[in-house]
C-alpha cells in the first residue's frame, strides 16, 4: 500500500488555481484571495503571473473590483477593464499591465465571505459568458 503524504491547504488551493484557469474558457490566470483585517488583500495561491500584479495594484490604489468582492460579498464581472470607470486609479494601471478582462467570484463560509476567487485575461472580453 502507498501511503501519501496529506495535502496541504496551500496545495489545495494551487491544484484548484491551476484548475480553474485550465478549464474556463479565457482565463489567463487565477487566485485564491483573502482579505486581511486591515482590508488589504493577499495572495493565499496563483496560477499565472498577472494575478499578484492585480492584488497588488487593488493594495496600492485602496479601490478595486476584488475589494469590492470580498467586503459585500458581490460577483463582478468585468470585460474589459479600460471601459470601466468605477476605480479610476486601479483602471489604468490594470491596463498598463495588460489585466484586461476579470471575473472575481466571492467564497463564503455561511454568511462569511472568506476571500475571492480572481480571474483574470489579457484579452479583453475573454471571461465572457
Amino acid at each position: 500500500m502507498v501511503r501519501r503524504k496529506p495535502m496541504t491547504m496551500t496545495g489545495s488551493l494551487v491544484i484548484i488555481t491551476e484548475t480553474v484557469a485550465a478549464v474556463v474558457p479565457g482565463a489567463d490566470c487565477a487566485a485564491v484571495v483573502i482579505a486581511a483585517p486591515d482590508g488589504t488583500l493577499g495572495t493565499r495561491a496563483a496560477h499565472g503571473a498577472l494575478p499578484g500584479a492585480v492584488i497588488d495594484l487593488h493594495n496600492k490604489t485602496g479601490q478595486g473590483p476584488c475589494l469590492d468582492a470580498v467586503m459585500p460579498a458581490t460577483q463582478i464581472w468585468i470585460r474589459d477593464i479600460r471601459d470601466e470607470y468605477r476605480w479610476p486609479l486601479f483602471r489604468s494601471r490594470a491596463a498598463e499591465i495588460g489585466a484586461l478582462s476579470m471575473l472575481f467570484a466571492p467564497m463564503t463560509a455561511g454568511p462569511a465571505v472568506i476571500g475571492s476567487l480572481c480571474l483574470t485575461s489579457g484579452t479583453a472580453g475573454a471571461l465572457d459568458d
